[in-house]
C-alpha cells in the first residue's frame, strides 16, 4: 500500500481549511449584510420613505402582523405605510435583530429579533414583541420574503388594541390595498385597468391621500350610442367632453353638451349620455370616492324624460 506523503497530506488539509474559512467568511458577510439591511429599513420606515422601505421586500412578500392580521404582496405592505403618514401621534415601528442564521447550502437566511412601536418613535413603547423573517439572496441582495410578528407586551393605549383570534367567516382572499397615488404624469396610452368596456381607455384606478378611490378613463360613443342605461351611484364624477355633441340625462332634466363643456354628476343622481352628433363623441371621466361615502341607491325604475 502506497503511503501519502506528509507534504501531500498537509496540502490537502490546507485546501480544506481554506475552503472552510472562505465559506464561513461568506456566511458571516451575508449575516452582516442582513443586519445592515434591517437597520436601513428601520431608518426608511421611521422617515416615512415608502419606496426605500419596499426595496427590501420581494414582490410576493407575506406578513403576519403583531396582533394577527395578515397581508400578502408588496403593494398591500406598502399600503400600510402609506396610510400611516408621519405625525406626532403616528406609531413608528423598530426591529432589533438578535440572531441571523445564513444557510451554507441555499441562498436563504433566518432572522429573529424584537420589535417595538412608539409614538413618533420616542418614549415608552405602546406595543412590543418578537419577530422572525425569511430572507432570500437575489442578485447579490438580501430582500425579505416573509415576516411573522407577535405582540407580547403593551402599555397605555397600546393595550386597547384587539388581537385577531377567530378566522374570517369567509375563505375569500383579502384584496390587496391599492397603492396611494403620488404626483405624476400619465401618458395618453397608459391604460392601467383592462376590465373596462371596449369603448373605454383606462388612465388610473387607485387611492390618494384623501380619497378612497380616484379613477379616470376616456370613453368614446359612436353616433346614436349611449354610455349605459340610466343609473346612479354614491361616488361623484366630473366629465370633460373633448369631442362631439351629447345629450345629458340628469335626474329629471335632459340638456345638451358640446366639446369643451364640463359635466358634474352628483352623488346618487340618475344620469347617462347619448351621442346626438354625426361623429364620435369623446369625454374624460374622473371618478371621486370619498372615504366617508354613502351607499349606492338602487338603479331600478329610472325616471324617463324626452330629449330636448
Amino acid at each position: 500500500m502506497k503511503r501519502t506523503s506528509p507534504v501531500t497530506l498537509l496540502a490537502v488539509l490546507l485546501l480544506f481549511a481554506d475552503a472552510t474559512v472562505s465559506a464561513q467568511a461568506r456566511v458571516s458577510g451575508d449575516a452582516r449584510d442582513i443586519r445592515a439591511a434591517r437597520l436601513a429599513q428601520n431608518a426608511a420606515m421611521a422617515a416615512g420613505d415608502v419606496e426605500r422601505t419596499a426595496q427590501l421586500w420581494t414582490e410576493d412578500v407575506t406578513i403576519r402582523r403583531g396582533l394577527g392580521t395578515g397581508l400578502s404582496g408588496i403593494e398591500a405592505y406598502k399600503g400600510i405605510i402609506e396610510r400611516a403618514p408621519l405625525s406626532d401621534t403616528a406609531l413608528v415601528y423598530w426591529r432589533t435583530t438578535t440572531y441571523v442564521n445564513v444557510s451554507p447550502e441555499w441562498p436563504l437566511a433566518f432572522e429573529t429579533g424584537t420589535w417595538t412601536a412608539r409614538v413618533a418613535g420616542k418614549g415608552q413603547s405602546l406595543i412590543s414583541g418578537r419577530y422572525s423573517a425569511q430572507w432570500v439572496k437575489r442578485n447579490e441582495r438580501w430582500p425579505i420574503r416573509s415576516e411573522v410578528f407577535v405582540a407580547l407586551a403593551c402599555t397605555g393605549k397600546g393595550c386597547q388594541s384587539k388581537a385577531l383570534v377567530e378566522p374570517a367567516l369567509t375563505s375569500a382572499p383579502t384584496p390587496a390595498i391599492p397603492p396611494l397615488l403620488h404626483s405624476m404624469v400619465f401618458p395618453k396610452d397608459s391604460g392601467r385597468t383592462t376590465s373596462l368596456a371596449s369603448n373605454q381607455r383606462s388612465l388610473v384606478d387607485t387611492a390618494t391621500a384623501i380619497l378612497a378611490k380616484l379613477e379616470m378613463h376616456e370613453s368614446t360613443l359612436k353616433p346614436g350610442m349611449n354610455s349605459h342605461p340610466p343609473h346612479r351611484h354614491a361616488h361623484e364624477e366630473v366629465i370633460y367632453l373633448t369631442q362631439g355633441d351629447v345629450s345629458v340625462f340628469q335626474e329629471n332634466v335632459v340638456c345638451k353638451a358640446h366639446a369643451g363643456d364640463v359635466i358634474f354628476l352628483a352623488s346618487n343622481q340618475w344620469h347617462n349620455f347619448t351621442n346626438i352628433g354625426t361623429t364620435d363623441a369623446k369625454y374624460l371621466v374622473v371618478r371621486i370616492d370619498s372615504r366617508d361615502e354613502p351607499k349606492d341607491l338602487p338603479s331600478t325604475n329610472p325616471p324617463t324624460v324626452a330629449l330636448p
